[in-house]
């Protein structure tokens, strides 16, 4: 990561040293404290999610952020003539990350099989379909 140290800068660090620090662009995060153990920098684990992320043929419902806390949601909605794929329409930022699976598939009335003559019936299990062609 690329981190803007606020502190003045020194040539070593010993076991135990302490630095605030920045992230720099492209990165994204509030930065905070660093600690210099056994050769290398300790973070603390990050409280918070970055933006959240894009939904092909969707949105977010509402301003997005750089940055959301922990436990934070964000509510998604699908353009016109799309539906959502899940039983919910939150992302959650529970640690760090996003979680919450979802896409928007399409879905226009016109084009249900209905519509355009696609009747089969299922029986005892088995559906035979029309061939597709090339």
């Amino acid at each position: 990561k690329k981190i803007l140290i606020l502190d003045q800068v020194q040539k070593r660090y010993e076991n135990g040293n302490q630095i605030d620090y920045i992230c720099i662009s492209p990165y994204k995060g509030p930065g905070g404290k660093a600690t210099c153990q056994n050769r290398e920098w300790l973070m603390p684990p990050k409280d918070f999610c970055g933006p959240p992320p894009h939904l092909i043929n969707g949105d977010t419902i509402g301003r997005t952020r750089e940055c959301y806390r922990n436990r934070e949601s964000v509510h998604y909605d699908c353009q016109s003539y799309y539906t959502l794929n899940s039983h919910s329409s939150y992302k959650m930022c529970p640690s760090e990350i996003w979680i919450g699976e979802m896409a928007c598939l399409i879905w226009d009335e016109q084009l249900s099989p209905s519509s355009v003559g696609f009747h089969q019936q299922c029986i005892h299990g088995v559906m035979t379909l029309p061939l597709c062609p090339y």
